[in-house]
C-alpha cells in the first residue's frame, strides 16, 4: 500500500536507519526470488484485460517496478500494459496523484477520461485527487470498510463488473 520501506518499518518498528536499510536489502533479495510464489491473478482478470485490450492501460504500483514487472510477466499479463510504474519510477507515489497524472499525460489521455482501479485506499485517494473515475475492488488485499470510507465512484466485488462501468 505505502511502499516497501514503510512495510518493513511497520513490520520491524524501532529499527535504526542502518538496520532498516539492511532489512530492506534482505527483503529485496528474498522477494526477488519469491515474489510470484504466493501471487495469483484474481478470477476474471485475464478475461477483462482481453476485453479492454484496445484501451490504453497502465499499472501504477507502490511496489518496486522490478517486482511488479516480474509478477506481471510470470502471470502472462504484462503485454496488456503500455506503462508500468513502480515506487521508484516517479518521485511521488500513491496516494499522491502525480504518478497517475504522469501516466495520463504519457498516454495522451485526460485524467477525467481515465479510470483508476484498485483494491487499496491509496489507489482510490490517488485517483480522486487526480480527477479520475475511481473503482474500488472489494476482493483485494485492502480492508473493505476502509475502502468504502474513501468513497470510490464504484465498488466492485468482481473485476468482471468493469465491463458494465467502463465504455
Amino acid at each position: 500500500g505505502h511502499g516497501v520501506r514503510n512495510l518493513i518499518n511497520q513490520t520491524l518498528p524501532g529499527l535504526e536507519p542502518n538496520e532498516l536499510d539492511k532489512a530492506l536489502d534482505i527483503f529485496r533479495g528474498y522477494y526477488t526470488e519469491h515474489c510470484v510464489d504466493e501471487t495469483t491473478v484474481y478470477l476474471g482478470v485475464a478475461d477483462v484485460l482481453k476485453y479492454f485490450k484496445s484501451k490504453a492501460m497502465a499499472v501504477v504500483s507502490n511496489k518496486p517496478s522490478p517486482f511488479t514487472k516480474k509478477i506481471l510477466e510470470k502471470k502472462g499479463i504484462i503485454g496488456y500494459f503500455k506503462i508500468i510504474l513502480g515506487e521508484e519510477s516517479h518521485p511521488k507515489k500513491k496516494p499522491d496523484p502525480e504518478p497517475l497524472l504522469y501516466v495520463a499525460e504519457q498516454l495522451g489521455i485526460e485524467p477525467k477520461a481515465s479510470c483508476m482501479v484498485g483494491d487499496w485506499i491509496t489507489d482510490v485517494e490517488a485517483g480522486k485527487r487526480a480527477g479520475m473515475v475511481t473503482v474500488g475492488c472489494t476482493y483485494g488485499i485492502g480492508n473493505k470498510e476502509e475502502l468504502v470510507s474513501y468513497k470510490p465512484d464504484y465498488l466492485v466485488d468482481s473485476i468482471i463488473e468493469l465491463k458494465d462501468i467502463i465504455e
